[in-house]
């Protein structure tokens, strides 16, 4: 034996010590020993010697063996060890012997047939190291436990193992939790995570489990719908993974259930919104705040309007600041309106003169509102913007002619008048024959009035012509 052994030998002979450390070197046993004779010396050397095994006298003065054994196997239960205890002895009755060996006693040596001493040390070493490799084993195996229930009880999903050989099941807590299904083992059946899948998928749910079972795959998943115990159904997805022996067959299987139902929902929810943004008629980008650009934003998203409208691709915008738009006839005022919202962190809408990628300038209305987090903290900010060139542009076209026709109006109220006048006032001088000039002379001044009034009038239609003709 290669290892040192630390042997406590109690002994009150100095004689059947020696002869007993002499024995066991001559078999072959590695040692180091502490011999003691009393019960307090017994005691000291337990606790500071540590005894690998203790090898004992069965009688000395106010001390025996059998009060020696009782406090070593006290000792190790304490410790949770297990280590040997023989009993060596002059004579003592095959009674006594049996008895020690009840209590506890590895095995018993008459001493004078300490020859057998070395192989019965041995094997009660070997004994005793099994016994502590098992209890080890055990040990770890209920720490495993205990940590498998704990996850059970932290984790958010309903956890089952399946025993396949014996068709049983151990279901987590979170099939409670989560369902409302105890969670009793079932047997000769499927188990808890499929007991109550619907109707509808069952089949192939159960067919894509056989086959991972049968095949080699090292896991299974799907997503179904599990009634619960109130009779609600829940999307859940199944995932495990599969233990096999050394020649490939399933032997057991471990998974987790979770509820996605609500995902499910956000799914829907969020695919709907997508499918909004990706049809409507308006330009949808979706900016992130960030510290890697000068205006704080940074482009994540430009729906196919956007790109239309502007005639930037998906990559060419994805990175970029909001303000690419932005050019030498942008109002900086408008500008500023957008910057103060963004800080006060409020929606606002402007109006500026905006440049596409070619540089043609247009019209561009657009609102920007805040996106929040669930903390509260806005994350984002939504432009939504449309091209109102067009609208623009009809605007100042009615308000060009809206200033011509108060000219016209103007010049009809005003101008038309003055000529009209005279021609009045002169053709009243030749009804009445007074005045100082003859009425040849007053005809030509009708006539000239007449004129006058006759090019005001060319002027005006053509005016109008051109109002008409916009």
């Amino acid at each position: 034996m290669d290892q040192q052994l630390k042997i406590l030998l109690l002994e009150d002979s100095e004689d059947d010590a020696d002869l007993i450390q002499l024995e066991l070197r001559n078999g072959g046993i590695n040692f180091t020993s502490l011999v003691v004779d009393t019960k307090k010396d017994f005691l000291s050397g337990i606790l500071y010697f540590k005894p690998d095994i203790v090898i004992s006298d069965h009688s000395m003065p106010q001390f025996n063996s059998a009060e020696a054994l009782r406090i070593y196997k006290s000792y190790l239960k304490e410790q949770n060890l297990s280590a040997p205890f023989i009993l060596v002895a002059g004579t003592i009755s095959e009674d006594f012997a049996v008895q020690c060996i009840k209590d506890g006693a590895d095995d018993y040596i008459l001493k004078d047939r300490l020859q057998r001493l070395p192989s019965a040390v041995e094997n009660a070493l070997e004994k005793c190291t099994i016994e502590n490799e098992n209890q080890r084993a055990a040990e770890e195996k209920l720490l495993l436990l205990e940590r498998y229930e704990y996850v059970t009880k932290a984790t958010s999903d309903a956890i089952w193992d399946w025993d396949l050989n014996n068709n049983s099941i151990y279901c987590g807590e979170g099939f409670e939790k989560i369902f409302g299904h105890a969670r009793d083992p079932l047997t000769n059946n499927y188990n808890l995570n499929t007991a109550y899948i619907c109707a509808s998928d069952i089949e192939r749910v159960m067919s894509g489990m056989d086959r991972a079972i049968e095949s080699h795959e090292p896991n299974w998943s799907d997503e179904y719908k599990y009634m619960k115990a109130n009779g609600d159904y829940a999307f859940v997805q199944d995932k495990a993974i599969i233990i096999r022996d050394q020649q490939g067959k399933a032997i057991r299987m471990i998974g987790a259930m979770q509820d996605i139902t609500q995902k499910k929902k956000e799914d829907v929810r969020l695919k709907l919104l997508e499918s909004v943004i990706t049809n409507t008629t308006d330009a949808v980008l979706i900016a992130e705040l960030t510290q890697e650009t000068a205006s704080g934003l940074k482009i994540v998203y430009a729906n196919e309007a956007f790109t239309r409208m502007t005639g930037y691709t998906q990559e060419e915008l994805l990175d970029r600041s909001p303000d690419i738009l932005h050019g030498e006839k942008t109002s900086q005022d408008e500008i500023d309106t957008l910057n103060k919202a963004l800080e006060a962190k409020e929606s606002c809408q402007v109006e500026m003169i905006s440049y596409k990628k070619t540089g043609e300038e247009f019209w561009l209305n657009f609102s920007v509102s805040p996106v929040l987090d669930d903390l509260g903290e806005i994350t984002h900010w939504v432009y939504i913007q449309r091209d109102v060139t067009e609208q623009r542009n009809h605007t100042k076209a009615i308000e060009d002619q809206n200033t011509q026709l108060k000219e016209i109006a103007w010049m009809q109220s005003h101008v038309v008048r003055a000529p009209l006048a005279r021609m009045m006032g002169f053709i009243n001088l030749i009804e009445t024959g007074t005045g100082q000039h003859s009425e040849k002379e007053l005809l030509h001044y009708v006539l000239d009035a007449g004129n006058e009034l006759d090019n005001i009038i060319r002027d005006i239609v053509k005016k109008s012509e051109k109002i008409n003709s916009k």
